[in-house]
């Protein structure tokens, strides 16, 4: 996994909650560390991994809605050394204390209504919903599907929804190995490492260089 997952707080949460999250998401097969913690609008530079233990601080996308998000997403500019996903994003929400669940938005692009996997749509790439172009009865239309996972499986989660997409999409539609339940909550079956993963303090804070 390249590309670092930006991730927004639209609650106030304590740092010890999204320490917590960016540690149990590293308990599946695979994980790696890739979040990155975007605590207001005009922070920079943007794309930067997020280590622990987080200091605390008051999040500038505080009950900000999707289209704030994603504009955000799409529009921030990439530096060289901190590359990120312009395709998918976390948000830690008032929720996410209390049931360690995380939401993960991810774009996603149909053609004829076909969902396509990543880079083999022709749209442009630049939309936020609705039609990208139209002509000879072929539209390419984008969407942003969200889904709350689990901390301990949103690292497996999103590597599924950087690289396949429309697999996973069709995987949660037909129930197979993932299911919606009561709460809302996605719960997938995810290959997990043996033993805990100890939760213990990156070699540097957040506030400081790789």
């Amino acid at each position: 996994m390249t590309e670092n997952v930006l991730t927004f707080c639209t609650a106030e949460l304590p740092p010890e909650v999204i320490s917590h999250f960016i540690h149990l998401s590293q308990r599946t097969e695979e994980s790696s560390k890739i979040w990155s913690i975007v605590r207001t609008p005009s922070e920079t530079p943007i794309g930067k991994r997020t280590r622990t233990p987080i200091r605390a601080f008051q999040t500038g996308f505080l009950n900000a809605p999707l289209s704030t998000l994603t504009t955000f997403v799409r529009s921030a500019p990439q530096s060289n050394s901190y590359h990120f996903s312009r395709n998918t994003f976390a948000v830690l929400d008032k929720r996410s204390r209390d049931d360690e669940t995380v939401v993960l938005w991810t774009r996603i692009e149909r053609i004829g209504g076909e969902l396509m996997e990543r880079g083999d749509g022709d749209g442009d790439g630049d939309g936020d919903g609705g039609a990208e172009w139209e002509g000879d009865e072929q539209v390419v239309s984008v969407e942003w599907r969200d889904f709350r996972v689990e901390f301990c499986k949103a690292c497996w989660v999103v590597g599924l929804l950087q690289m396949r997409p429309r697999l996973f999409v069709e995987i949660v539609e037909k129930g197979q190995g993932a299911q919606v339940d009561g709460e809302g909550v996605l719960r997938v079956d995810a290959p997990m490492k043996k033993g805990d993963v100890e939760e213990g303090d990156d070699d540097f804070s957040d506030e400081e260089e790789e």
